[in-house]
């Protein structure tokens, strides 16, 4: 075989070493991205419409396509009603700014859909003139930390914000942190829990 017929041999082979080198980093890269879990989509917020820090919180994830739910100060009769079925349909997280009491009656509930406390967060200002917040979180919780010690009235829907692009997987339960803000006039009662369920 003349030495032109092994030059041309050996590019064909070449080429199609390329092509399928090439199409196996494609289908890899693909591979790896369905393989890797996404941040669940918060689709549901829940909040306590007599609180203006609540319905902050909820107002952000709306922006972000969460579909609300008020509360009505009975979550119990809200998740037999609409919100069960809700999340059940279209799946993804469910987040909420309310009473310490409604998560609580949520945490039995969200079980039956599998559904765990990604993040758990409390604020408190029965006895200061400021606001306490504490919350839970694995790995660094810097963001979530400067956001509400720098949001002051603010911190619920920068808060919301801060979530709502975090990746679940990543929150809870590890090491807790404590910031202080300011409080709001009319927009808390004293004691509120933030939380995510994923």
């Amino acid at each position: 075989m003349s030495s032109w017929l092994y030059r041309r041999e050996f590019l064909k082979d070449a080429g199609a070493f390329a092509v399928s080198t090439a199409l196996l980093v494609s289908n890899s890269s693909a591979l790896a991205a369905a393989i890797e879990p996404s941040p669940p989509r918060i689709n549901t917020v829940l909040y306590d419409e007599r609180y203006s820090d609540c319905r902050d919180f909820a107002d952000a994830f709306v922006e972000r396509g969460a579909t609300p739910f008020r509360t009505g100060r009975d979550v119990a009769s809200l998740w037999h009603r609409s919100l069960r079925e809700h999340v059940a349909k279209y799946g993804g997280g469910l987040a909420g700014l309310t009473p310490y009491s409604d998560l609580v009656v949520l945490r039995s509930y969200v079980a039956e859909l599998k559904l765990g406390l990604m993040y758990e967060g409390s604020h408190d200002c029965r006895t200061s003139a400021g606001i306490v917040h504490q919350f839970r979180v694995r790995g660094d919780g810097r963001e979530i930390g400067e956001t509400l010690s720098h949001s002051n009235a603010g911190w619920a829907w920068s808060l919301a914000a801060v979530l709502g692009r975090t990746n679940a997987n990543s929150v809870f339960p590890s090491s807790a942190s404590e910031v202080r803000g300011s409080r709001t006039a009319t927009g808390h009662p004293g004691y509120l829990v933030s939380w995510v369920f994923a």
